[in-house]
């Protein structure tokens, strides 16, 4: 006889019709793995087990007590011939070819046009192992080789991966990158730190695979971003004020573009340490620096308007930084700027990119690739990449800005809080200021 080459599948059968024909000892084992799957299992037998006697007491399964007749199959999805009588399985075999409904009639290959493999079931993974027909007793011994290594903690495991699926799917956008992660999982050794570490270290493993996983989803992103930005602009640059974001965003752009040029606003308040900072930057990183500063010198300023940064800190933004960075941006046609939606209420409806209008009258697209980066993935990145930190983030500062107008605040409120003793978020670069 030759053996067919089959194809295996693994039938959703729950709410589905499945007649199992037969009562006997086979007729049970093959009900007895049905049941769990949610079929409705209707057993078409005069006599019948104790063991589906009770199932039909329970519910689990409808016996109809009679022989079988030609047409019980009208409806079926799937079917078993198990009786001792040939006649009666071939009988079964034939409506439902004749209905084109699958049919197993057991240890007769000839009327099978599906045969059941040898099943071992762990959690929702379900191993089926079969010979094809030709040696149904070495299917099972093969099953059973592998049971203890599949055991029911394994099967725990399984139910616990799951939970992330969703996780997963909504934060890396494509096929590829979600197929891939999952493998490093499961090739992590993430059952062993389930299996002898326990669920909690397993959810601190997995979650830092899935967080490298999303850093770098939003590296590819930002780089592909970047590089249709630049493709469209003659003339682009980048503005930066040596804050964590910028040196990340520079680092970035720099990868695809290392001659861009960088806008730095020098107000005349600024930090000892934020300008020394700026020079040790530019010379290790060979930057093509641009200094926007105001038309007055910071004596002239202060002679004219006195202290305005303690009187009017608007108008000195608009003076001192607004219009100086907006004058120098008017050379250019791309502004590439490292602001972030969780920055401020503001920055939060901000778009990728758009067209925007400098306070000197001009237009210029500004695109923020990092819009949608955690502060916490912004850290990561320049921890992987080794780029430097300005200073002043050891002693408190969460954000730098000119320092008559900028507190440390050791993590209280959000990222901009020190900025204007709480009173603005916004210095009018991003946003736009009245003059």
């Amino acid at each position: 006889m030759t053996i067919p080459y089959y194809y295996p599948v693994l039938f959703n059968l729950e709410e589905r019709r499945v007649v199992v024909v037969g009562g006997g000892e086979v007729a049970t084992a093959k009900v007895e793995q049905l049941v769990p799957t949610g079929a409705a299992v209707f057993v078409i037998s005069p006599e019948t087990s104790p063991e589906i006697a009770d199932l039909h007491k329970s519910g689990a399964v409808q016996w109809v007590p009679r022989r079988y007749r030609s047409g019980d199959l009208y409806g079926a999805y799937l079917v078993i011939a198990a009786t001792d009588e040939p006649a009666t399985n071939t009988a079964v075999y034939e409506e439902a070819e004749m209905r084109s409904i699958p049919v197993n009639s057991v240890d007769d290959i000839p009327h099978c046009s599906f045969i059941v493999p040898s099943i071992h079931r762990t959690g929702p993974m379900t191993i089926a192992i079969s010979s094809g027909g030709a040696a149904p007793t070495a299917a099972v011994r093969a099953r059973q080789a592998i049971a203890d290594q599949f055991d029911d903690v394994y099967g725990e495991h399984l139910y616990f991966l799951n939970r992330y699926r969703e996780r997963i799917k909504t934060t890396i956008p494509t096929f590829t990158a979600r197929r891939d992660l999952w493998y490093r999982i499961v090739d992590s050794g993430i059952e062993k730190v389930f299996r002898v570490e326990g669920e909690d270290a397993a959810h601190d493993h997995i979650d830092a695979l899935i967080t490298q996983a999303e850093d770098e989803a939003r590296v590819e992103a930002a780089l592909e971003f970047i590089r249709g930005e630049l493709s469209r602009a003659d003339r682009p640059a980048m503005t930066i004020s040596m804050q964590l974001g910028g040196m990340v965003l520079l680092h970035l752009v720099r990868s695809i573009e290392p001659d861009i040029p960088v806008i730095f606003v020098d107000t005349g308040y600024h930090f000892p340490e934020t300008l020394r900072f700026l020079d040790e930057v530019a010379r290790d990183w060979g930057l093509d620096l641009r200094i926007a500063a105001a038309s007055e010198t910071l004596e002239e300023h202060e002679a004219q308007r006195g202290l305005l940064h303690l009187t009017n800190t608007t108008a000195c933004c608009a003076l001192r930084k607004v219009l100086p960075a907006h004058r120098v941006l008017e050379d250019h046609d791309l502004w590439l700027s490292s602001v972030r939606r969780t920055q401020t209420e503001n920055r939060n409806g901000f778009t990728a990119a758009h067209d925007f209008s400098l306070e000197t009258g001009g237009m210029i697209r500004r695109a923020s690739p990092l819009l949608d980066w955690p502060w916490e993935a912004v850290e990561r990145y320049a921890d992987t990449h080794g780029i430097p930190r300005h200073p002043l983030y050891d002693q408190g500062y969460t954000s730098i800005g000119c320092a008559p107008c900028t507190m440390p605040t050791f993590g209280a409120g959000d990222d901009r809080s020190g900025r204007w003793d709480g009173d603005r978020l916004e210095c009018g670069i991003n946003i736009g200021v009245a003059t």
